[in-house]
């Protein structure tokens, strides 16, 4: 019987080890997804439960006290150092009444009560040097009286770190999935290649020398103890 060079393909051993290898990378997928949504969706989730609690405070506080007591509350919250939300009040010819921007950076829904989600980008001043620009998410809605009001959270340090995690994982899972084949086909050539030298032995003695010996590792394991029973 001749063996070609990827006999080892044909063994069950070599089956074993590709269905292994698919439930490593399966498990490894499994893994990473769930690392993702624990560290990447949790943050978007933070974020996003954030931002949908500003904006509810603020039109509670326009349905409640109208708009003087909406720009009061806007002030206020203004004033919180180191809070991340922008605001942006607008009348409904666009004049601005309070707020972060020279404009509206995005345009406003034309439905009364509709509140729209809009992605943007900020300018974030620096000390002692030029501001700098990140990336943020926002809530838009247009009030009764037709004013607009905008309401956006920074999410420049989220999106990096969403991106380092991503990238990591992209990484990690190729390369997690390609070990463990790599391993598998190793496995299967070591496990084919004794099997072989079973084989081989069998039929030299079978043919009629008696004289060949299977070969003994030393290793101890089923390979070595059918090789010493052949012998």
């Amino acid at each position: 019987m001749k063996y070609g060079r990827f006999a080892f393909v044909r063994t069950t051993t070599f089956r074993l080890a590709l269905v292994y290898s698919v439930l490593f990378g399966l498990f490894s997928f499994l893994l990473l997804s769930y690392l993702f949504q624990a560290t990447v969706g949790s943050l978007r989730a933070e974020a996003d439960q954030r931002l949908e609690a500003e904006m509810g405070a603020l039109e509670l506080a326009f349905y409640t006290g109208g708009l003087d007591r909406l720009e009061q509350s806007l002030i206020e919250r203004a004033l919180v150092a180191g809070a991340p939300f922008r605001y942006q009040l607008e009348t409904p010819e666009g004049e601005r009444l309070i707020g972060d921007f020279p404009n509206l950076p995005v345009s406003p829904p034309d439905t009364v009560g509709e509140v729209s989600n809009v992605s943007l980008t900020i300018e974030v001043p620096r000390p002692g040097g030029d501001p700098t620009l990140t990336e943020a998410e926002g809530r838009i809605v247009r009030l009764p009286n037709g004013n607009v009001l905008l309401v956006a959270i920074e999410t420049g340090e989220r999106g990096r770190i969403v991106r380092r995690i991503t990238q990591a994982i992209t990484t990690a899972a190729p390369i997690g999935v390609l070990l463990a084949l790599m391993g598998g086909i190793f496995i299967s050539r070591y496990a084919a290649r004794r099997a072989e030298q079973l084989t081989r032995t069998t039929e030299a003695i079978v043919a009629g020398d008696l004289s060949v010996r299977a070969p003994v590792q030393g290793s101890g394991d089923e390979f070595d103890r059918l090789a010493t029973h052949v012998n």
